[in-house]
């Protein structure tokens, strides 16, 4: 159970302020998450009537709390302007990432635990019943833009039964590693910063254990040492992409092509950038697509630039090279193009105009 500070004594909020000073200014730590936030905001949180008392204006708002986190947000970036602040907020408390000038609490992130945890739910469903829970992976785009995102893929996805990412995946051995390819290309796309707590990037078959290492034999496997690569080069196509990060939390970085097929478990969108704009196409089914049309917003050649089912990530390396568009409406284009979508993959094209 969360233990509670009393934020209405100066001396409590000065220890606070002063641990997260020693962090930043001993040990150079790069940022600051702030864990169960909701705990803090709320004076009724977890607790049954009779177990809280109301602010002085009759509400369940902590003032306290609140005056406290906006004033430890506020002399970091005054004092360490290079240290981000990262909220662990579960409930809807508004403009957590904005400045506390205009009235929010003055993070830098909030964790968006409604994007992993419908992702996560999803990942475990078998492909024949994903069409069910096809929501899960479009539903979070409609909130995408409220506040400065992180996505997280922590350690509490791996710990107290909850299973490895690699075990929480359907299918086979080799389906298990395709599943993490797809999704951490989804993850990759999707508008947020991205966060993979460690072993999940070669595919760690256990859950995290703080009493012993990881899995390194694993590497010595051909699948787990292509997801290991995978995620190397997913981490550079990131970067060498500003339409990824440019703009992440503007509503027009994002822009659906087509977020309702969900009985083939595809979902089509763009990312824009200032000067760049890609089109990612995520296929959640081990099948592939032939023939696959989705519109496009300009007339010329696109080039597929990133395939998760690449031959050297233990793909099946399907390709689609360059095509050109036809004079068709669809999507609310006036253009369109024709793909062989790989089986469980990510791809993304751009407009060579």
């Amino acid at each position: 159970k969360t233990c509670n500070f009393d934020f209405n004594k100066s001396e409590v909020r000065t220890f606070l302020m002063s641990n997260a000073f020693f962090w930043i200014e001993k040990y150079h730590i790069d940022g600051i998450r702030v864990n169960s936030v909701s705990s803090m905001i709320y004076l009724d949180y977890e607790k049954k009537n009779g177990e809280w008392t109301e602010n002085e204006y009759g509400g369940r708002e902590n003032i306290e709390a609140i005056h406290f986190l906006s004033d430890l947000n506020i002399a970091i970036k005054v004092g360490h302007p290079d240290v981000f602040t990262a909220a662990d907020e579960n409930s809807a408390w508004p403009m957590v990432t904005r400045s506390s000038e205009i009235g929010g609490l003055g993070f830098t992130f909030k964790w968006n635990m409604g994007w992993v945890s419908d992702t996560m739910e999803y990942a475990k469903v078998d492909p024949i019943f994903r069409k069910n829970y096809h929501k899960n992976v479009t539903f979070p785009f409609t909130y995408a833009f409220c506040e400065n995102y992180i996505l997280p893929i922590g350690h509490s996805e791996t710990v107290h039964d909850k299973m490895s990412l690699f075990e929480k995946m359907p299918g086979d051995y080799r389906n298990k590693i395709a599943n993490i390819r797809t999704f951490l290309g989804y993850m990759i796309a999707c508008p947020g910063k991205k966060l993979l707590f460690m072993g999940n990037e070669f595919g760690q078959l256990s859950e995290w254990d703080i009493d012993n290492q990881l899995d390194w034999s694993l590497l010595d496997n051909h699948e787990h040492r292509a997801l290991k690569n995978y995620v190397k080069e997913l981490n550079l196509f990131y970067l060498d992409h500003p339409a990824l990060w440019q703009r992440d939390n503007k509503n027009d970085s994002f822009r659906w092509i087509s977020s309702e097929d969900s009985d083939q478990n595809i979902i089509a969108f763009m990312r824009c950038g200032t000067e760049e704009k890609l089109i990612f196409l995520v296929n959640f089914a081990p099948v592939t697509r032939y023939d696959y049309k989705i519109g496009v917003p300009f007339k010329c050649e696109y080039e597929e630039i990133f395939s998760s089912d690449a031959v050297h990530f233990a793909g099946t390396g399907v390709k689609n090279g360059k095509r050109e568009t036809y004079p068709f409406k669809l999507h609310g284009f006036n253009q369109q193009i024709c793909l062989t979508v790989p089986p469980m993959s990510m791809i993304c094209l751009k407009a060579k105009c």
